[in-house]
């Protein structure tokens, strides 16, 4: 299983890039920890890092079983879409509030369909193997 850890692993780079641009930001706008609003700017930069965090949470699992249960070959392209969409939704956001839509655009259906395809495939799994 491979590919899932792959993609798995790339989606993790991602997120510590975010959190490395929050850091960035807190210095740029003058925004000490603990407070997380600042200039609308970095408003948008710690927004972008806290909701790849609230994705991955979801993400990872359902890659996982995914690809556990109905194909690795498919898990990890719908995963690397998905790391591409949230790279998008990132630098679109950066940008303005509008120019995140593509990235979230291509996301959230990839993170629904893993999700989807992980109950359906541990369901016929569950069917053709019963509870031990």
């Amino acid at each position: 299983m491979a590919l899932p850890g792959v993609i798995s692993a790339i989606a993790l780079i991602l997120y510590y890039w975010s959190l490395f641009n929050v850091r960035r930001a807190r210095k740029r706008f003058y925004v000490e920890p603990p407070a997380t609003q600042g200039a609308e700017a970095f408003n948008r930069i710690f927004r972008t890092q806290q909701v790849i965090g609230e994705h991955l949470i979801v993400f990872i699992p359902s890659l996982w079983m995914f690809s556990y249960y109905l194909s690795e070959f498919w898990g990890g392209i719908l995963g690397a879409i998905w790391v591409i969409g949230r790279l998008i939704f990132a630098i679109g956001y950066y940008q303005s509030t509008a120019r995140r839509l593509p990235g979230v655009y291509i996301a959230y259906p990839v993170e629904f369909v893993l999700v989807l395809g992980a109950l359906i495939g541990a369901t016929q799994h569950l069917a053709a193997v019963g509870i031990n």
